[in-house]
């Protein structure tokens, strides 16, 4: 099974950082993050779409909100849905189907960069672990 395989969870390690992807409880995302829960994602299927939910807070999902913000509220809505691409390096980008061109992406200090000013460059670049 694949590391996006329905049901999977994974761990979205930054290249940027060298740190996971994490929701905190408030809901932000950043790119800090180490091996806890709130670095860890249930994935789900909906098709060739994926959804991203929270293992710590699993009634949160990633999103990019409309405005290009990348948080951590997501209930699992249009704006949660994301195609993985991956690259030459074997590291993955996950680009909005909402809005193609938009990316999850980390600053090089952890900080969540605007999707929409996100291409497909280190900072939108993961390497993804599957925990199960």
């Amino acid at each position: 099974m694949g590391r996006f395989a329905n049901g999977a969870i994974i761990r979205l390690e930054s290249v940027a950082t060298g740190r996971a992807l994490r929701i905190m409880n408030d809901g932000s995302v950043n790119g800090n993050g180490k091996h806890g829960r709130k670095a860890q994602f249930y994935v789900t299927r909906q098709g060739k779409d994926i959804l991203l939910r929270n293992v710590k807070n699993g009634n949160y999902y990633l999103r990019i909100k409309e405005n290009g913000e990348l948080c951590g509220q997501g209930e699992g809505g249009r704006f949660c849905h994301f195609s993985k691409k991956r690259q030459s390096d074997s590291t993955f980008t996950l680009e909005s189907v909402v809005h193609p061109g938009w990316h999850v992406g980390i600053k090089d200090n952890g900080d969540p960069k605007p999707a929409n000013n996100t291409a497909q460059g280190n900072n939108a670049r993961f390497r993804v672990q599957r925990l199960n």
